[in-house]
């Protein structure tokens, strides 16, 4: 319950709206110019193996949907994206990824917010 109301918190501050986002791939996503790194998931690279499947599933959750944004930990990766929280429809995309399969835990990164759910092998 504690990291359902830290997840809350940082999507309610300062968000970032735009009503149709460009998916990059399974993790990352653009909206109103700037980059957002999903914070503590991790899905395979568009060429990977699953990275297909995973950039259309998070094209399919935001296409023609509103996206909220809120970094989190302030913070920008090191591809100087930031790197965030993201909802539609007030359901955490993050989750989403993970519940489908689509991506993994990156639990160094996640504040604890996806504990209990599979953590990325390859990290």
């Amino acid at each position: 319950m504690k990291h359902l109301a830290v997840l809350l918190s940082l999507l309610a501050a300062a968000p970032a709206v735009a009503a149709t986002p460009r998916v990059v791939d399974g993790d990352t996503l653009v909206l109103d110019g700037t980059r957002w790194r999903l914070c503590g998931i991790d899905a395979p690279e568009h060429d990977a193996p699953g990275g297909s499947e995973a950039t259309a599933y998070l094209h399919k959750l935001v296409d023609g949907r509103d996206v909220t944004c809120s970094l989190a930990c302030n913070r920008t990766d090191r591809y100087g994206r930031s790197v965030g929280f993201c909802s539609v429809a007030g359901k955490d995309l993050g989750r989403l990824m993970i519940d489908a399969g689509h991506a993994c835990r990156w639990a160094r990164y996640d504040n604890g917010v996806y504990r209990g759910a599979e953590e990325c092998k390859r990290r």
